[in-house]
């Protein structure tokens, strides 16, 4: 019996060590000369795409009269379009009561439709015949998703690049043999919100009077790419 004791205590003393080993091999490793930093690269891209946003809108004392007759204008816009090889899409469809005097006094119906394509003359030459019976509410330029990534995928290139340099820079200005980058992270901003065009706005009266074309002008649009992240420094050169 009193041999016992003391193998109690030495297995209990060796299981104490075996559960803090494991323990201690999974804390974080020490960080130290780590620097945060970025590089952009940015160009102006000539657009290649037009959209643009038409209304129709109608108030009538009943609501099934207004709506009928925005829903025959608007299907015939989408069928001229459909027509002239223009994509189109329906966009927001709103129903609201007219009061006077906490009464409805009738009902206003409104629809959008948004038109987009990359030939300027084609979508030109639309607007002036759907503007015999709709209304623009806005036209500027884009980027199609082909010209956008293209532009995206070359920008990378020359972000990553500057990056590298960077990193090397500081190293070299610092004294260090080098330095390894620990994270990365890349931002596509994408193009420059769209400018409207500057025209006049102008409303339909539902009338099939003919519609001068309105000017339109291609511009660029910014598309930048921002590559930031962490690098440790190396040791000082001896």
């Amino acid at each position: 019996m009193p041999m016992r004791r003391p193998l109690c205590a030495l297995l209990l003393f060796t299981g104490c060590l075996t559960a803090v080993a494991p323990a201690a091999a999974h804390d974080p490793l020490p960080t130290y000369d780590r620097v945060r930093l970025s590089a952009s690269e940015g160009r102006d891209v000539d657009s290649d795409t037009l959209v643009a946003t038409l209304y129709k809108e109608h108030q009538a004392t009943q609501q099934a009269t207004a709506a009928d007759e925005v829903n025959r204008d608007v299907t015939w816009a989408i069928e001229q379009a459909k027509a002239a090889g223009v994509r189109v899409q329906t966009a927001a469809y709103r129903t609201q009561p007219v009061y006077q005097k906490l009464h409805i006094q009738g009902w206003r119906v409104h629809q959008s439709i948004r038109l987009e394509t990359g030939d300027s003359a084609k979508m030109a030459s639309l607007l002036g015949d759907l503007q015999q019976r709709l209304s623009i509410q806005s036209l500027h330029n884009a980027l199609s998703e082909h010209a956008r990534k293209q532009a995206e995928e070359e920008l990378l290139v020359a972000a990553l690049q500057a990056f590298q340099q960077r990193a090397g820079l500081i190293a070299s200005t610092l004294g260090r043999a080098g330095h390894r980058i620990v994270e990365v992270a890349i931002d596509g901003s994408g193009a420059s919100p769209p400018v409207p065009m500057a025209m006049r706005a102008t409303h339909a009266a539902g009338s099939l009077q003919a519609v001068a074309p309105p000017s339109i002008e291609g511009g660029t649009l910014r598309v930048q790419v921002r590559v930031s992240g962490t690098v440790e420094l190396e040791a000082a050169s001896p």
